[in-house]
Parts: C-alpha cells; structure tokens; sequence
C-alpha cells in the first residue's frame, strides 16, 4: 500500500487551462519525499488536492489506499497532516498550548488524555518552555515548531510541508529539516515537502521533479541531481555541491561518488 497514489490526475482552475496534467504516481510510505518544481509547475495546487481543498476534474486520489472523495473525506483527513508556508496562518489560540489543544478538543478527546498529549508532542519537539508563551511573541521558527506539534498531536500518518522553509532564517531552515528527518526516522511518519529549495533535495529519500503539470522524474534524489539536462529541461539551478563538482569536472579533476557537502570535502582531501 502507498501514502499516496495518483492515477490519471487532471485540475486546473479555469476550464480548459489545466494546471496538473494526468499525474500518475506512487508514493512509499515512511520516506521523506521532496516534490520540486519552478514557479507554476503545479506543486502547490497539487498540495491543495491531497487534502481536498479543491477537487480534481478527473482522475484519483488515494491516500493510504483510501480513495479521496466526498464519502471518505474526513477518514483520509485524519491521516495527513499539512504544515503551511506561513505559520500565523495555522494559529487560532493565544498560546502554543491551547494551540495544540485546539484539534484535540474538536475530536472530542479527553482532558486528561489531552494532556499526556500535549507533554509527549511538546517534548519531542523541544517547545516545553514556549507553551505558555502568547504566540505573537514567537519567532518564525518557534511558531513553525509549534504548529507541527499540533499536527503531531493528531497522529496523522502522513505529513506535507508546504514551502514551510521559505519564511525561515538559516538557523531556524536548519532545525526544520532536522525536525522532518526525524518525523520520519523516530515518528515512522511520511513527509511530502513541496519546496523551492535544491538544498533540501539533498537529503530526501525521494524526489519528484514537476515542470508545467507534468511529472519529469521521481526516484533517488542523488541520481536525479546527477542529470544536467534534465535539470536544465526543468529550469531549476542545481544544488551547490553539486555545481562545486561539475566545476571541479570542467577542470579535470576527477570526482568521487558522494553523499551530501560533508562526504564530498573529505573524499577530496584524500585525492
């Protein structure tokens, strides 16, 4: 069973100008999956799709083998999560704890249970001094913590990300992906980031590269990132490491398999 399956999948917002053109992919569960694209390519209107925000004009959508439609709507919901670009948008109460709270009333779960949650979600994500503290005091990374604690108060299975790195300062971008690493890792969860960011493709476990609704590749980041032209077909820069070693190639040098900036500066220290 995948965390997501798309067959046959076409939307666009005005009749006639499809934005998504019959999108055919499967997704494994319990991976980190970046999906990447330029401005326009759809990545952003396909979140809206996986959680029901608008409705495809045909084709399906299957999460966790449930079939998104009207009669399954709230079962599937129950298993994603969707974590925005802008955090303000996601807070309703005055503070992080009545903020996670706040889902956990609406299913109806006991105080006492409430709790237990709270203490569990804020511990994992490191925000236990932060409960009490009004939101609009929060920073941007502060706030970004908190609203993924109260998604992982739901338990959903899997969670999206939606260029919710975009807002953040280096430091803040950093602990993040730390944060989406280990929902995979340590919470077995799956994590959709939509993003603009190459940097990030460096760490996924799947990639899925989008150019004007259509689907170029999905598969191993690494082996994505390797293909020039396809990058140059999808208008996207590469990610630095990978520019520092094509420059290094350009200039004969031979360069080894890596994995990541850390692997590619210590086998070149060796040569």
């Amino acid at each position: 069973m995948y965390a997501i399956e798309l067959v046959n999948l076409n939307f666009g917002y005005v009749e006639d100008k499809p934005i998504l053109k019959n999108l055919n992919l499967k997704l494994t569960p319990n991976k980190y999956i970046c999906i990447v694209g330029h401005n326009g390519s759809g990545k952003s209107t396909l979140s809206k799709l996986l959680i029901g925000l608008v409705k495809p004009w045909s084709g399906k959508i299957k999460v966790a083998g449930i079939e998104l439609n009207d009669e399954n709507y709230k079962k599937v919901l129950h298993k994603l999560g969707l974590v925005f670009q802008n955090p303000d948008s996601q807070f309703i109460r005055l503070t992080a704890e009545d903020d996670i709270a706040f889902g956990l009333e609406n299913r109806n779960v006991p105080r006492i249970l409430i709790r237990k949650i709270i203490d569990h979600v804020s511990k994992f994500m490191n925000i236990e001094p932060l409960l009490q503290v009004n939101s609009s005091l929060l920073s941007g990374g502060e706030k970004q913590k908190v609203c993924i604690a109260s998604i992982l108060a739901l338990n959903p299975d899997i969670i999206i990300f939606d260029e919710s790195t975009s807002m953040l300062d280096v430091n803040s971008k950093d602990d993040l992906l730390k944060i989406m690493r280990s929902l995979v890792k340590d919470q077995k969860k799956t994590v959709i980031s939509i993003t603009h960011d190459m940097e990030e493709l460096l760490v996924a476990d799947e990639l899925v590269l989008l150019k004007d609704g259509t689907i170029l590749a999905h598969g191993d980041p690494k082996e994505i990132l390797k293909d020039e032209e396809l990058l140059k077909t999808s208008n996207l820069d590469f990610p630095f490491i990978y520019c520092l070693a094509n420059s290094l190639k350009a200039k004969g040098v031979k360069i080894p398999e890596f994995d990541d900036e850390e692997d590619l500066i210590k086998k070149l220290s060796n040569i």
